[in-house]
């Protein structure tokens, strides 16, 4: 059977895109001295992380949302958009792949990436999809022209 692969996928280089830091302590045979590769920070997590991780540590047990509601519509709060219009992925690697499962064979594809900060601290990236392309709807269109 042969696997057939999509045009971007086969387009590929025969490269790993990312080696992790444990990997290559491994190589080298010895740890790192500060791990700052990753989007790792040489002072560790913050007081302020450690104590919302404390706070909701009780909660652990639980199955999350599924919709992520509440973390969704304080980001849409935060830049007044719809909450419609915020996706919440597991990472860039899982935000990149509904992008890419969504639009791979659409050659106009185009996404702009900008930070997402909340109380100063960047927490990670929100993508801005060429709403043309996607076509979603016009309130997409509106929130997007709102935060370009």
């Amino acid at each position: 059977m042969t696997l057939r692969l999509t045009k971007i996928v086969s387009s590929l280089p025969a490269t790993v895109p990312f080696v992790g830091p444990e990997h290559q302590e491994r190589a080298r045979g010895r740890p790192f001295v500060a791990r700052i590769g990753a989007n790792e920070s040489v002072f560790g997590p913050s007081p302020a992380a450690i104590k919302a991780i404390e706070h909701a540590a009780p909660e652990a047990w639980m199955y999350c949302d599924p919709n992520i509601h509440d973390l969704r519509h304080a980001i849409a709060d935060h830049h007044g958009i719809d909450p419609v219009s915020i996706v919440i992925g597991e990472g860039i690697d899982g935000l990149f792949g509904y992008i890419v499962r969504l639009l791979v064979e659409d050659e106009t594809l185009s996404a702009l990436m900008r930070p997402l900060v909340i109380d100063g601290t960047r927490v990670g990236a929100l993508f801005l999809l060429n709403v043309e392309t996607l076509a979603a709807s016009e309130q997409v269109a509106a929130d997007a022209g709102r935060l370009a």
